[in-house]
């Protein structure tokens, strides 16, 4: 960031609206930066401008790369469409199996039946204190399962 906070001051100061001569031969743009501990060249601009495009490069290898060589996640998520959601029998949603107390899985008992939720074209309106209404959420659609976040 400080790369960054450099080669803007540098841009602003040095620009020719701050090149007024203000006592002697310093510009109002010099005279700023002095005052503000800033004392830096007009070469500086151009190495905060290269040390930024450095680290795009660099975070964006780095970001290739673990891409490329991290394991992606165990189990794939499939996306069921809604047409294939309603075609679903009852079959399909049945109650957990009861647990025995002698077998740990390493899993919750949950006190009620997990569902899955699903919206469509929500909208959700607020009445701001002038008295307008403002729309806060507009054709959201989606679904909550338990267990994935």
């Amino acid at each position: 960031l400080s790369y960054a906070e450099i080669g803007l001051t540098a841009n602003e100061f040095f620009a020719p609206r701050w090149r007024k001569l203000i006592s002697g031969n310093t510009t109002a743009g010099e005279q700023v930066l002095d005052v503000r501990g800033l004392n830096f060249g007009r070469h500086s601009y151009w190495i905060a401008f290269g040390a930024l495009i450095g680290f795009i490069l660099f975070f964006n290898a780095l970001y290739a790369l673990a891409l490329t060589y991290l394991n992606n996640p165990q189990r794939p998520r499939a996306i069921v469409s809604h047409e294939k959601n309603s075609q679903r029998s009852d079959e399909d949603f049945k109650p957990c199996p009861e647990i025995t107390s002698g077998a740990k899985t390493g899993k919750i008992i949950l006190p009620f039946k997990p569902l899955t939720v699903t919206f469509q074209n929500v909208q959700y309106h607020i009445e701001t204190p002038e008295g307008n209404k403002r729309q806060l959420l507009s054709d959201i659609t989606g679904a909550l399962k338990p267990g994935v976040l």
